[in-house]
């Protein structure tokens, strides 16, 4: 299989990862944040702790910027006040990443839905990223290609979370395991997966004020069988 270069994106995109919880981003898509610098957005952040140790693995990962909300953990719902806070943060992003709506996680499948509402009329490409507790029916339909030496840099960031350091999910093999499984879908050794929500096709096919292409994407496109 081929080893990858380090990930890169065109420095126009604006890329911005929601996140329920203060771990979720750096758990679920570091790639995107490290190829894209993006901004992260963190839901629940009603707790101190929890919020610092946010703020020291974000900055082992993005020069983007952290935003923090007061939702408390396991409040989450798709109300109008979560989705106008949303679409209150979204305009002049190319692309929003966030949890999967097939999460057994509630807070997970109200962040999903909320966004969805969020961006229903904007230009905005729409990504899903895997979760610990992503359902077994959910299906990645984009990869991000990646090496191991990445993949254990990125648990490390996320151990920055120690709050939550005795999950099984900050364990290194586990996280090395989930990215040979997605790797080995489009030809590489490790890869980080996202379902496509939804996307605006001038990323895809290119334009003069946006250009998209396999090598400095953030999101590569399984290959198809022939």
């Amino acid at each position: 299989m081929t080893q990858p270069t380090p990930a890169a994106a065109a420095p126009s995109l604006r890329a911005l990862v929601v996140a329920p919880h203060p771990d979720d981003a750096e758990l679920g898509c570091p790639a995107l944040i490290e190829a894209t610098e993006a901004d992260i957005l963190v839901l629940c952040g009603s707790s101190p702790e929890r919020v610092a140790e946010a703020k020291n693995a974000a900055q082992s990962l993005s020069r983007g910027a952290l935003r923090i909300l007061r939702y408390q953990d396991g409040s989450l719902q798709p109300t109008q006040d979560l989705i106008r806070s949303l679409d209150a943060l979204l305009p002049g992003y190319d692309i929003v990443a966030g949890p999967p709506q097939l999460d057994s996680h509630q807070d997970h499948r109200a962040t999903a839905q909320a966004l969805r509402s969020a961006v229903r009329r904007s230009a905005t490409t729409l990504l899903e990223y895997e979760t610990p507790s992503t359902l077994a029916e959910w299906a990645p339909t984009a990869y991000l290609p990646i090496d191991a030496g990445h993949v254990e840099r990125w648990t490390a960031s996320a151990r920055e979370h120690v709050s939550q350091s005795g999950a099984s999910y900050f364990d290194v093999e586990y996280r090395l395991s989930r990215a040979r499984v997605h790797g080995y879908a489009v030809g590489h050794d490790n890869a980080e997966a996202y379902r496509v929500v939804r996307t605006d096709a001038r990323l895809l096919l290119g334009t003069e004020e946006r250009t998209w292409s396999p090598v400095r994407t953030p999101v590569v496109r399984p290959r198809v069988a022939r």
